[in-house]
């Protein structure tokens, strides 16, 4: 061991003795210089002195960190935040569907709202208002209005929410796969289920009997 280690170390003087490289440096600096060095050894130039080559090294450094400045996407992006694309603002189209009662709400990215209807704005009461045939209507006259209203005029996307698993839930789908979702239908990008899911709290209303 003791031979392979003196021939490392004899080789490694070797080489630092070529290219006029302080020794231990840190890599950066190190294969800067050694560039210097080889490109003045190939063009058969006077050697670069050790304060010209830490000159050139630090000019490089400097223009290296100017490129990377935190951004808001990345702390340390090489690339600022012009060249990255542009999530779209997504729109919200809210099905809230209980076992009594649809609610279908438009906001804006922020959330506030444009538009939001129930199947009792329809003039449906009492118990008919948890059929299926209501929650269609409902989701029928809603996308109607918001194509004469003109509201999706601008709209980047939309993203689709649903909440609860009341009867209404599948009639908005099938309202939206019809020929009434054929303009708002293009613009959906994401459909989430925001149903809530009790975990754990307090003891549960005793079921009903009849």
């Amino acid at each position: 061991m003791t031979v392979v280690r003196q021939f490392f170390s004899h080789l490694r003087r070797k080489q630092q003795a070529r290219f006029a490289i302080p020794p231990r440096r840190g890599p950066v600096l190190h294969r800067q210089l050694s560039a210097a060095a080889r490109l003045q050894n190939d063009s058969e130039a006077p050697p670069v002195s050790q304060e010209q080559a830490k000159s050139q090294t630090s000019k490089v450094l400097g223009n290296f960190f100017k490129v990377m400045q935190p951004t808001s996407v990345n702390k340390w992006s090489a690339f600022p935040d012009t060249l990255l694309p542009k999530a779209p603002q997504l729109h919200h189209l809210h099905v809230f569907c209980h076992k009594h009662n649809t609610h279908i709400s438009f906001t804006r990215p922020n959330r506030e709202t444009i538009l939001t209807l129930s199947v009792g704005n329809l003039g449906i009461r009492k118990s008919r208002r948890s059929e299926f045939d209501s929650a269609y209507q409902l989701m029928s006259y809603f996308l109607s209005r918001i194509e004469e209203q003109g509201i999706l005029v601008g709209v980047e996307g939309v993203e689709l929410i649903f909440r609860g698993f009341g009867k209404g839930r599948d009639a908005a789908e099938k309202a939206l796969k019809s020929s009434e979702g054929r303009t708002i239908r293009p613009k959906i990008m994401r459909v989430t289920d925001a149903t809530r899911i009790k975990m754990g709290g307090n003891r549960g209303r005793k079921p009903r009997r009849l």
